[in-house]
């Protein structure tokens, strides 16, 4: 690796170090759309395929709608368990979710998820209803850019004509991407948490 991209690395990461704490959780988390659920009154025989067709590790159980959430269950303990007869909330229950407000900002959530050890933690509004989940992983990428999976498109992608960009993308991501500094601005942070 070359000290020129080297220190270009340096610079990407210190500077999403810097905006963390500009930065909402609601451009971070994984939003609610996306969210892989176990639906606890389900037959064992859909909970186990559910399970086994997902490529995730950990689910949200819960009672018929996501935001009736029971607990975090690991896909692995749940398959053993429904294996051995175990009832889906019960075991859901011992494991309650950690759940917190939208308006929490990124760097206060990193202690709340050094408690969830290795879990995730549920982002909800002021009403209760879950708009999304934040991983570890979330947070590490929102500082060091993306980590995408094998079957994952990029967000952000430099093509002959410019750049292709997923809707759902966080402005920092972008900004820092395109290395300018005028696309997420104070007064725009403002005109966000106001409205």
């Amino acid at each position: 690796m070359s000290e020129g991209a080297f220190a270009e690395e340096e610079r990407y990461m210190i500077n999403g170090v810097l905006t963390l704490a500009s930065r909402s959780l609601r451009g971070i988390m994984t939003p609610r759309g996306e969210i892989s659920w176990v639906d606890a009154n389900l037959s064992v025989a859909e909970i186990r395929q559910q399970l086994l067709s997902s490529p995730h590790s950990l689910f949200p159980v819960c009672r018929g709608e996501l935001d009736e959430i029971i607990g975090i269950v690991r896909a692995k303990e749940l398959l053993v368990a429904l294996e051995e007869g175990a009832d889906v909330a019960a075991i859901a229950a011992s494991s309650p979710a950690i759940v917190v407000p939208e308006t929490l900002d990124p760097i206060n959530l990193l202690g709340v998820l050094r408690r969830a050890r290795g879990s995730f933690v549920i982002v909800t509004n002021e009403f209760g209803v879950v708009q999304g989940l934040v991983t570890p992983l979330d947070v590490l990428e929102a500082i060091a850019g993306e980590f995408p999976d094998a079957d994952e498109t990029p967000e952000i992608v430099a093509d002959a004509e410019g750049w292709i960009v997923k809707g759902g993308t966080d402005l920092h991501a972008l900004q820092q991407a395109l290395e300018v500094d005028h696309l997420v601005t104070k007064r725009a942070i403002l005109r966000r948490s106001r409205g």
